[in-house]
C-alpha cells in the first residue's frame, strides 16, 4: 500500500513539474546542459569539489533548469535541417554526421536509432512530454515521448515549433500502420 502511494506522489510531483515546463530530472537531452552536469564535468576534468560547485552554479545559477550546450545544439539543428529541409533519412544523417566528425556524449558514433530519438524528442522544440493517459490510470507512463501531452517549457527551445512538427509528420507519412510478414 505505501509503494503504490509513494508511486502516486510521485507522478503527481512529476505532472505538476511538467505542467510549470520544468525537466522531471534525469541527464539532460541531447543540445541542452544542466548545472548538475556542469558540476560532474568539472570534477571529471579534475577541480576540486567546491570549486566545481560554486564554478558550475555561476555559469548557471538555475538548478534544475535546461540551458542550450551551443556546440550540441549545432548537432540537433543539423540533424533538423538534414531530415526536414534535404529529407534524409535517419541512417543517411548518422553516415553524415560521422563523416563530419560528429560524435554522441558517449564518444560512439552515431547510428539511425539515436538520430531516431533526437528527431522524436519534443524537449527540443521547447515542450516537456507527459503521458496523461497512463496518469489517469494510474501507470507508469509507456506511450512514446512525441505522442504525449506537451507542456510549455520554461527552457529556451533548440528547434522551432514549426520545424518539430513538420518533421513529426514526416515521419507519420514515412511510417506504414500495418506489419510486414516476415518469413
Amino acid at each position: 500500500f505505501e509503494r503504490e502511494q509513494t508511486g502516486d506522489r510521485i507522478r503527481g510531483i512529476k505532472r505538476e513539474l511538467g505542467k510549470q515546463g520544468r525537466p522531471m530530472g534525469g541527464a539532460p537531452v541531447l543540445g541542452y546542459t544542466s548545472q548538475a552536469r556542469r558540476r560532474r564535468e568539472l570534477i571529471h576534468a579534475g577541480v576540486d569539489e567546491d570549486q566545481a560547485t560554486a564554478q558550475a552554479q555561476t555559469e548557471f545559477p538555475r538548478p534544475k533548469c535546461l540551458y542550450v550546450d551551443e556546440q550540441e545544439a549545432q548537432i540537433v539543428r543539423m540533424i533538423f535541417d538534414l531530415y526536414v529541409r534535404k529529407r534524409m533519412g535517419s541512417r543517411h544523417i548518422a553516415k553524415e554526421l560521422n563523416r563530419r566528425g560528429f560524435r554522441r556524449r558517449s564518444g560512439k558514433q552515431w547510428v539511425a536509432t539515436q538520430v531516431g530519438k533526437r528527431i522524436n524528442d519534443p524537449v527540443v522544440a521547447g515542450f516537456i512530454p507527459f503521458d496523461e493517459e497512463n496518469y489517469k490510470r494510474g501507470r507508469k507512463p509507456t506511450t512514446p515521448k512525441h505522442k504525449q501531452t506537451l507542456y510549455t517549457a520554461l527552457h529556451q527551445p533548440i528547434v522551432n515549433d514549426k520545424t518539430w512538427r513538420r518533421a513529426q509528420e514526416i515521419k507519420r507519412a514515412n511510417t506504414s500502420d500495418t506489419f510486414k510478414v516476415g518469413n
